[in-house]
C-alpha cells in the first residue's frame, strides 16, 4: 500500500513537472512601478515557459478610475484557445504577437483554455496614471464632412448632429497592431464608456449611441503621425453598410491597390475629396476610404 502511494506521489509530481499549473485569479494594481508577471518567476527574455494539458484559467485583472493597463503577452502554441477579453468584445491571442494592448476602467479578461494540449505562455501586465490634465481636440461634424485626425497627445472628441461613425486606417496588407494603442469612449472624456479601438475601428465601423464619442492615442503619436481615424455624421452614407480605411502613404506614386485587398469588383469612378486628403471608391455595399498625403520638404 505505502509503495502505492509512493508512486502515485511521483506520477503527480512528474505530470505537474511537463508544465506549470494555473487556476483562477484576480489581481489588482501593485505598485506604480511593480508589474505583474505571470509565471511569477518567469523574466522577460526568457522563452516562455510550458503550461501543462486539461485545465482552464482565468485572470480577472482589475484597471482602477484613472488609470489604464498595459499587457504583453507572449504566446507560442498550436491549436489553442487564449482569449483576452475587453470591457467589450474579445480577441484570440496570435503566437508571437508581442505588440502591447491597452485596457481601460473597469477590468480585462485573459482565459486559457488547455483542454489537453500543452504550449507555452507568459504574460506582463504594468498600469500607469492617466496624465493630471489632458489637452482636448473637439471637431464638430455636420452632415456633409468627413474630418480625418492625427495622433496626438490630446483626446479627440467628434460631435454629430446625430451619432458618430468613425473609422479608422490600416496599412493595406496588413493590419497595423500599434492601432491597439487606443481606446475609444462614449461622450465627451475619457470617462465614458468604453466603445472599443483605433484597431477594431479599422475592421469594423465604431457607432456612438448619443452625439459625442471620444478617440485617446497612447503614446501613439511617436511611432505614426499620419492621420489614423476619421468621424462622420452617421447620416452620411447611411445606405453604406461599411466603411474600411486604408493608408496607402506606402505607395505615394502609384493608386492605392484595393482591388487584391478586398477581393470584389470595384467601380473605379472614383471622388476625390478635401485636396486629395481623401478618395472614395464605391462599390455596391462598400465605401473604401483611402488616404492619400503630399509632403512638403522643410529646410
Amino acid at each position: 500500500m505505502n509503495f502505492f502511494f509512493l508512486f502515485l506521489s511521483n506520477l503527480l509530481i512528474f505530470v505537474a513537472s511537463d508544465g506549470y499549473l494555473c487556476e483562477d485569479y484576480t489581481v489588482n494594481p501593485r505598485f506604480l512601478n511593480e508589474p505583474y508577471v505571470f509565471p511569477e518567476n518567469w523574466k522577460e527574455g526568457q522563452e516562455p515557459p510550458v503550461f501543462n494539458g486539461s485545465q482552464n484559467c482565468n485572470w480577472k485583472i482589475n484597471v482602477p478610475v484613472g488609470m489604464y493597463a498595459t499587457a504583453v503577452f507572449y504566446k507560442n502554441a498550436s491549436q489553442l484557445d487564449i482569449r483576452v477579453f475587453y470591457p467589450v468584445g474579445l480577441v484570440y491571442l496570435a503566437n508571437n504577437d508581442q505588440e502591447p494592448f491597452i485596457f481601460t476602467y473597469p477590468q480585462f479578461q485573459v482565459e486559457l483554455l488547455a483542454a489537453n494540449q500543452t504550449g507555452r505562455f507568459a504574460f506582463k501586465v504594468f498600469w500607469s496614471y492617466y496624465p493630471s490634465e489632458i489637452c482636448k481636440n473637439n471637431i464638430q461634424l455636420d452632415t456633409v464632412q468627413l474630418i480625418p485626425s492625427t495622433s496626438t497627445e490630446c483626446m479627440t472628441t467628434y460631435t454629430a448632429p446625430n451619432k458618430v461613425r468613425l473609422i479608422a486606417f490600416g496599412p493595406v496588407f496588413s493590419k497595423s497592431k500599434i492601432l491597439r494603442h487606443s481606446a475609444v469612449f462614449e461622450g465627451d472624456s475619457l470617462n465614458g464608456t468604453y466603445l472599443g479601438n483605433l484597431y477594431e475601428a479599422n475592421d469594423r465601423n465604431i457607432w456612438s449611441t448619443g452625439t459625442q464619442l471620444t478617440v485617446y492615442t497612447y503614446g501613439l503619436q511617436v511611432q505614426n503621425s499620419r492621420s489614423l481615424f476619421l468621424g462622420m455624421d452617421s447620416t452620411v452614407g447611411r445606405n453604406v453598410t461599411e466603411f474600411y480605411g486604408l493608408d496607402c502613404s506606402e505607395y505615394p506614386n502609384e493608386s492605392c491597390p484595393i482591388h487584391p485587398v478586398f477581393l470584389h469588383d470595384i467601380d473605379y469612378n472614383r471622388a476625390v475629396i478635401t485636396q486629395e486628403m481623401l478618395i472614395i471608391c464605391l462599390t455596391l455595399k462598400v465605401f473604401v476610404i483611402t488616404q492619400r498625403f503630399q509632403f512638403t520638404k522643410v529646410n
